[in-house]
């Protein structure tokens, strides 16, 4: 489920009961900022921590909410419906602090990943920089859970703190990644964050399956390097500190004339409105 963007303005009397193909071009501005996270094999139910919640109503600012659900369909099947969906459970007085969320790794296009076929381990790495840290409060942010996400040539993937150049220790680390079981792992200490730390985080791959290069995306035979993580209190415009190539590099490094990447063309023609809605994205 992901947040509208603030600035995001519809029409109260005229809003969808269930597909939003009809407001399609309007919720360009309810696909970055998640809300809820949930995938395959994933938690039933997911409880906060007693000193926090997810803000809602009153004096916060976001106002709509987009849920969104990906289908893999490859036999085009027609006989198949779906009844699943997200009930959230308002509590009735405020906890100390609103909760966000924080992602790390790499965007989801072609322009952050490209793994070769016929390959037992493949490393993909991403950087938060100390830059980009401080945008923390001065009191620092506590995360409370882990939620990594690839695809299914996923192995592993990990993130790991580093103070004052040292690695002191990992955030989360997924030794064994399975796409089938993908749990939002509550950690068994919260762990603080400060300005000026770095997060480095690493995601595996084994592609000895495949016979064609795999790209990033969102579609099933896509790959993304993506780690969750829920922190407290929440910062506003504070979302995302992912990594991506940049045109120059990645055309350097690609044949984009090659049939492979016919779809490169329309997914960097979105890059541009992505990164408007980015504010914490190191390069």
């Amino acid at each position: 489920m992901y947040e509208c963007d603030p600035t995001a303005q519809f029409d109260d009397n005229n809003l969808p009961d269930d597909l939003c193909d009809a407001i399609y071009q309007q919720t360009a501005s309810c696909a970055y900022n998640g809300a809820i996270v949930w995938d395959v094999g994933g938690n039933d139910m997911v409880a906060f921590p007693e000193e926090a919640g997810y803000p809602m109503g009153g004096d916060f600012p976001i106002k709509y909410y987009m849920v969104q659900i990906h289908y893999h369909n490859p036999n085009q099947l027609s006989n198949r419906t779906d009844s699943s969906g997200i009930r959230l459970y308002i509590g009735k007085e405020l906890r100390q602090y609103d909760l966000g969320y924080l992602t790390l790794g790499t965007i989801s296009t072609p322009r952050a990943l490209a793994i070769p076929p016929k390959v037992e381990r493949f490393i993909i790495d991403s950087y938060c920089s100390a830059t980009a840290t401080m945008n923390f409060p001065e009191e620092g942010i506590t995360i409370v859970s882990a939620f990594p996400h690839m695809h299914s040539h996923g192995r592993s993937v990990w993130t790991k703190l580093i103070r004052n150049k040292t690695a002191l220790q990992y955030l989360f680390d997924t030794e064994e990644y399975d796409s089938n079981y993908q749990y939002e792992n509550r950690l068994s200490q919260p762990i603080k964050l400060y300005r000026g730390d770095e997060l480095a985080t690493r995601c595996i791959y084994n592609t000895m399956n495949k016979d064609t290069i795999t790209l990033g995306g969102e579609r099933a035979e896509d790959e993304m390097c993506r780690h969750v993580m829920k922190y407290y209190p929440r910062v506003n415009n504070m979302y995302n500190c992912v990594m991506m190539n940049s045109p120059q590099i990645w055309n350097s490094m690609m044949n984009t004339s090659s049939s492979v990447y016919l779809h490169q063309k329309f997914i960097l023609s979105l890059i541009d409105v992505y990164l408007d809605h980015l504010s914490m994205i190191p390069y």
